[in-house]
């Protein structure tokens, strides 16, 4: 029997972690399930999905067609058609504490949580609630907590890689940080929880809790200072390898700006940042709370 762990490990994107977490809450008793599918063949085979149990006998509502998932994974793929839009705006934060503070309330469809022990847990929430969430975090807790949170999108970017592969490597970076304060590991894109070298070097990987949530806090006010396209054309003046079309294109958008905003990226001095800091900054808008400037 497979345990609720296991289960989330067989999710392949946000959308079905969400669901699975949902009906562990709600009907945990269908994941209670002991029989074995039957082996490979031409006319037979166990889950299409998790590949062990069996498959859920044809019902006459769907006019006796075979059913190729067993009853658990059958209920998490109907649960997925609802809540398709809450998880392309969510994220997922496992934690390992030295003690879990409380979590955010349950409600549908996010946010939603398991306790995998009592040092462990996964919360899945909204994006833009995840400010709010560390700075209570930090203000209530902030003094009594270690260890180390680590901040990844519900969707995978790699067709080689599911969002259980990525669950099952997290713990494997727990035990690379002494318990000594409260660290982020925050990463924009699944695939680098493999290959995040180079953002590790670069010091735009791990974090103090602290310092991470002034990053977020500095997105916002990027977010709030210029507009939707004036934010991407920053990006992409930076990324120009010739100095002198860089310079000549950096002079007309500081021209466009409003005054805060060209304070805002003087004082900052962007051009100077490394390929890894602008790509944190970047990859922190969606999470960053946005605030109308008057």
């Amino acid at each position: 029997m497979l345990t609720p762990f296991d289960w989330l490990r067989l999710c392949r994107n946000g959308t079905e972690l969400i669901a699975t977490l949902h009906l562990l809450d709600t009907q945990p008793d269908v994941f209670l399930q002991e029989t074995i599918g039957h082996p490979f063949s031409a006319l037979r085979g166990p889950c299409s999905r998790c590949g062990i149990f069996r498959r859920a006998a044809p019902s006459p509502q769907a006019g006796g067609e075979a059913i190729p998932y067993c009853p658990a994974c059958q209920m998490v793929r109907r649960a997925t058609t609802r809540l398709h839009h809450a998880a392309m705006t969510s994220v997922l934060v496992w934690g390992q504490l030295s003690s879990i503070p409380p979590l955010p309330d349950k409600t549908l469809p996010l946010p939603v949580y398991y306790r995998h022990d009592e040092q462990h847990f996964l919360l899945a929430l909204r994006r833009l609630d995840l400010q709010d969430w560390l700075s209570d975090l930090l203000l209530y807790h902030g003094i009594s907590l270690s260890g180390l949170l680590q901040i990844l999108p519900a969707f995978p970017d790699s067709r080689n890689r599911t969002l259980g592969d990525m669950l099952a490597r997290l713990p494997a970076f727990e035990a690379a940080y002494p318990p000594d304060r409260l660290r982020i590991r925050f990463y924009p894109a699944g695939h680098m929880i493999f290959q995040g070298r180079d953002y590790e070097r670069a010091g735009t990987l791990t974090f103090d809790a602290r310092d991470f949530l002034g990053y977020l806090e500095m997105a916002g006010v990027f977010r709030s200072l210029l507009y939707p396209e004036q934010q991407g054309a920053v990006f992409q003046i930076l990324k120009m390898k010739n100095p002198q079309e860089r310079q000549f294109h950096w002079g007309r958008l500081l021209h466009e700006l409003s005054p805060a905003g060209r304070d805002m990226l003087l004082s900052w001095n962007l051009r100077s940042w490394s390929r890894e800091q602008l790509y944190l900054l970047d990859k922190l808008r969606p999470y960053a709370k946005y605030h109308p400037v008057h």
